[in-house]
């Protein structure tokens, strides 16, 4: 797990919202990838400063002889679908806050020891861990005591064999078990899912007891439906992203899926 701190521009303090959008589950390769949505979301990013990216796995679906993947049905191999991936990201270098890898890059890692996203990540410039990211959001202004609001945001890839939303749902549920969040997100199950539940945290400087609102988040996938998930009668899944909006006058969370 790494810990990261990303540095806005001076601005920030103005901002009356930073948007995070999570970019996971593409499968860059895979004949069903949504291309289209990418697009879509890519410019909606850049349409404005205040709107950033986490990747957080299976962005290259890595068919190999021994994967469950068929590499006969890929459009084109491991190198080209991370050369692919540079050239649909190009454009988003500070734009990308941190990044995990995925169960699909994984295929690569545990035949030859390279790991595909953490060179991705280079080529970004973005923070990376292969296994979960915490990331120390702090922008705008409190309306209170005029000093930064700030969010604390666990992203990890996720696992789950669930079938059903109640199972992978309680998936993403297991990451509030590892660290103390205000956002937790994961991917993995291609379902669109967010929730909320509430913990509470001595304050041992104040004397009080501080309640903490904690919201949990799995975006879609961007992979039309077909395939391997049709062949195990898999239930088709919303496409695209979450979209999660942080305020910066007061803190307060909404999501858009």
């Amino acid at each position: 797990m790494l810990f990261h701190e990303p540095q806005f521009p001076p601005e920030a303090e103005t901002w009356d919202e930073l948007y995070i959008v999570p970019l996971q589950d593409l499968h860059i390769g895979d004949p069903r990838f949504r291309e289209d949505i990418f697009h879509r979301v890519k410019e909606w990013i850049l349409g404005a400063p205040n709107r950033f990216a986490v990747l957080n796995g299976d962005l290259f679906n890595v068919a190999l002889k021994r994967s469950v993947s068929s590499v006969y049905e890929d459009t084109m191999n491991p190198r080209d679908q991370l050369r692919y991936g540079r050239k649909l990201f190009d454009g988003l270098q500070g734009r990308v806050l941190s990044a995990t890898t995925g169960n699909h890059e994984e295929r690569i890692t545990r035949e030859t020891s390279i790991d595909i996203m953490e060179e991705f990540a280079a080529w970004l410039g973005c923070a990376y861990d292969p296994h979960g990211v915490v990331l120390k959001v702090k922008f705008g202004k409190d309306t209170r005591h005029s000093d930064p609001v700030t969010y604390l945001i666990y992203h990890s890839h996720g696992s789950s064999a669930a079938r059903m939303i109640g199972g992978k749902s309680l998936a993403l549920q297991r990451l509030g078990e590892i660290v103390l969040a205000d956002v937790y997100i994961a991917g993995h199950t291609h379902a669109a899912v967010h929730f909320k539940d509430r913990f509470f945290v001595p304050d041992l400087h104040n004397k009080k007891i501080r309640e903490v609102e904690r919201h949990y988040v799995n975006g879609a996938s961007l992979v039309d439906f077909g395939g391997y998930a049709e062949r195990m009668n898999l239930r088709p899944s919303a496409l695209g992203p979450a979209y999660i909006a942080l305020n910066g006058k007061t803190k307060q969370v909404r999501v858009m899926l």
